[in-house]
């Protein structure tokens, strides 16, 4: 009878506690990262009788957890690769609509303006063109200066995100390091129960936490180290290390992490992180803000140097010559953090076609010396190293160091100190207009050229040769001179120095004043000075062509044709493309890079979303199955309640007996 009233005890305590997980599961089908829990039984071993094992009940084994390990870290490591191109592609996104916005972008802006240089060209007096130009240039810089603006925001909002990332890393890695703690008190052996619910919060941390870096996890003993980057320990038992978030002392525009060790800090390199926000707001930052940066500045700064150059070789409405029409910052410079060094970059105006997109670092070594790396191909410039103009650089700086169109000064570095010059970033942010007074347009050339008179006949040439209207090509142009046509030696005679440039292309020829051998070649070039012209037709002995002060030319517009010209000419690059060119290459390289992670996010995404539903599949809560296990085990409960009913009875009737 005892045997009855156990074995109806064991199954009643069995159902009632299968019951209360049951409860529980569907208590928590909500929380965040819950698993299902299950209960798990066996049968008690039966008492041996002469005819057979009589059985004496059940009892529980286990409350134990469904979750799969393998599934567990597949999961974090998608979700932290998911979380990174997430990031990267958002941020990406924005620079990208405004790189190609019609409303915001430079190359509409850049089109206009160049109309409306077109447009003095055709009417180089009108004063409603002249004032559009100067409005439609101050658009122009406005689209540079806007996005350059936006830019260096979005550079420190991804700082401060960075930031925010790192306390959230270190608030998760305290509570893990708790959680390792109680766990550790709630099971003492390794045999112990599960503490599930707890095991449960501790993954859902490391879970958030994978979200913001990627992380490992390793198992050790009831507790769970957590390491980052290339092993660095974030959670080891229940101690937990803290990292930080600070600008760099080489580099003040950048924020960089690490941890801390027995009280030093101790420097992650970037490339060892691996996943997370925070790898995603420094790649894009890193990837993207600096290069579209440098790039801008480029354009802008070729597209400023080309434009004054032209404009100063022209002449306005008052007959000045032209002055600089643009302005724009041409130094750069970044001092160490104790105040005691630091580097400057100065742009050299006459190797402008040099200067690459690029960031620099500036390394103090032992004896005085130097060593440059160009950050966009990780070029060194060092002792020994050959400059791009050629000469062999013996690394010290007591004069500025040209390299790529930059003249590089250093000051007071500490041997192994490292700053990162930026001669480009602020460029674009820097672009102005410098002109107001539509007046000071220079589209007049200040040199013209005419014909005649025959020196022999003193009235107009003879014969059909013509001049060109000519071109300035530099400051050093004449501004007067003249050839004399002899047809019987078919050479002129010059009263300036003139060069002659033969059709083939050949080497030219200077003739000094007072020659008498100028050849004459139609399809050849003459040159006095910086100024460029032609003759052709068939001149007569006598027949003079000269040059002169183009004097109250106002109607004038060469030098809006040549300002004009500048639109189209392949300038960039390495002669391989004009400002717009340059420009649609930039926004088809950031559009091509927003597609690459649009379609890398949409797909990890969609991976991290297919783990997920596997995961829940097995760990998940399904309250279809909880009710039906819910009836089965009330089931259970009240069958176990008839057992010990039905023994009550028979000891019931073995009593009346008696």
């Amino acid at each position: 009878m005892a045997n009855i009233y156990s074995i109806g005890k064991s199954a009643l305590l069995s159902a009632n506690y299968a019951i209360s997980v049951t409860g529980h599961n569907i208590a928590n089908a909500s929380t965040p990262g819950y698993n299902r829990q299950v209960i798990l039984q066996s049968g008690k071993n039966g008492q041996q009788f002469g005819f057979g094992f009589v059985g004496s009940g059940v009892q529980l084994d286990d409350i134990r957890r469904v979750y799969d390990e393998f599934l567990g870290k597949q999961f974090l490591d998608t979700q932290s690769e998911s979380s990174r191109l997430d990031t990267y592609y958002n941020q990406i996104a924005k620079i990208n609509n405004k790189l190609a916005d019609d409303t915001a972008g430079v190359s509409p802006a850049l089109q206009q303006f160049f109309s409306a240089v077109q447009e003095i060209a055709s009417t180089p007096t009108s004063a409603a063109t002249r004032e559009a130009m100067l409005s439609d240039a101050d658009i122009l810089a406005g689209r540079y200066n806007n996005l350059a603006k936006q830019l260096t925001e979005q550079r420190d909002l991804a700082n401060a995100q960075i930031i925010h990332s790192v306390e959230l890393i270190n608030t998760y890695g305290q509570e893990i390091a708790k959680l390792n703690d109680q766990i550790a008190r709630a099971q003492i052996a390794i045999t112990d129960p599960a503490p599930n619910d707890l095991l449960d919060q501790r993954d859902y941390l490391i879970s958030q936490l994978s979200q913001e870096i990627g992380v490992r996890t390793v198992v050790n003993g009831n507790s769970l180290d957590v390491y980052i980057g290339n092993g660095q320990p974030l959670v080891i038992n229940n101690q937990a290390f803290a990292m930080y978030a600070e600008y760099s002392a080489k580099d003040p525009q950048q924020v960089e992490i690490g941890y801390i060790n027995n009280g030093m800090k101790v420097q992650i390199p970037e490339k060892l992180l691996t996943g997370g926000n925070i790898k995603g707001y420094m790649d894009y930052r890193n990837e993207q803000i600096d290069p579209v940066l440098n790039q801008l500045g480029l354009i802008a700064i070729n597209l400023a140097a080309d434009f004054n150059k032209q404009h100063k070789l022209g002449m306005d409405l008052n007959g000045e010559m032209g002055e600089d029409f643009f302005s724009f910052n041409t130094v750069a410079s970044v001092g160490n953090q104790a105040g005691t060094g630091s580097v400057k970059g100065t742009i050299d105006l006459d190797h402008v076609k040099d200067l690459v997109a690029s960031n620099y670092e500036i390394q103090a070594l032992a004896g005085g010396k130097y060593k440059i790396t160009r950050q966009s191909d990780g070029t060194v410039f060092q002792d020994g190293s050959t400059l791009p103009d050629g000469t062999v650089w013996n690394g010290q700086m007591p004069v500025p160091v040209p390299i790529d169109g930059i003249k590089f000064e250093a000051t007071g570095l500490n041997v192994g100190e490292t700053l990162v010059l930026k001669p480009l970033n602020e460029i674009a942010a820097s672009l102005d207009v410098l002109i107001s007074d539509p007046n000071k347009i220079a589209a007049a050339s200040p040199v013209r050229t005419g014909s005649g008179p025959n020196a022999i006949s003193g009235t107009d040439n003879l014969g059909t040769g013509k001049i060109s209207l000519g071109e300035v090509k530099g400051p050093g142009f004449a501004t007067s001179g003249t050839l004399t046509f002899d047809k019987t030696a078919g050479t002129f005679t010059t009263d300036s120095n003139v060069w002659y440039y033969p059709p083939d292309g050949s080497a030219p020829t200077l003739y000094m004043a007072g020659a008498t051998n100028v050849p004459y070649q139609e399809g050849a070039t003459y040159n006095f000075g910086d100024f460029d012209f032609s003759i052709t037709g068939d001149p007569e002995t006598g027949d003079t062509f000269f040059i002169e002060p183009n004097t109250g030319g106002t109607g004038d517009n060469r030098n809006m044709l040549a300002l004009a010209a500048l639109q189209d000419a392949k300038t960039m690059l390495n002669g391989t493309a004009s400002y717009q060119g340059a420009y649609s290459q930039l926004v088809n390289r950031v559009g091509a890079k927003t597609r690459e992670l649009e379609v890398m996010s949409t797909s990890t995404g969609n991976l991290l979303n297919s783990i997920y539903e596997e995961q829940q599949s097995q760990s998940g809560v399904n309250g279809d199955e909880e009710a039906i296990n819910l009836m089965r085990y009330q089931q259970n409960y009240n069958a176990a309640s008839k057992v010990i009913q039905t023994a009550n009875e028979m000891f019931d009737a073995i009593l009346a007996i008696f």
